[in-house]
């Protein structure tokens, strides 16, 4: 089951090997000798990220929550990685702030020890 559109592919299991997994970055490597949809039972996201030997794939919501993605006949190496882009906006709007209360506490605590004499 596919989100939208159908993807083309065979529906034969192949099992697909995990060579490096951390939390949000997973790295496999699989041949295939037909086209076929791969699917994973990680829950999807729209902040996954995949490529194929370097190249960008569309990573597609299947089963009503999982990953999945078209693969081609041939060799693949594949990369699948989560940045969450609303983490980065929170760390360019709180890096900023940070600075500005760090800098008006260390004004604070100079300012208290040499008080001017009037």
């Amino acid at each position: 089951m596919v989100e939208d559109r159908p993807m083309d592919g065979a529906a034969e299991f192949q099992e697909l090997p995990i060579t490096n997994y951390t939390p949000g970055d997973i790295t496999l490597q699989c041949t295939t000798a037909k086209p076929g949809v791969a699917v994973l039972s990680q829950a999807w996201h729209p902040d996954w990220k995949i490529t194929d030997n370097g190249h960008p794939l569309g990573l597609r919501r299947v089963n009503y929550g999982f990953m999945g993605f078209a693969l081609p006949a041939g060799e693949h190496s594949l990369r699948i990685w989560y940045r969450p882009w609303d983490f980065y906006w929170g760390g360019l709007i709180s890096a900023p702030l940070w600075a500005i209360t760090l800098i008006t506490g260390a004004c604070w605590l100079v300012c208290r020890k040499h008080p001017r004499t009037a």
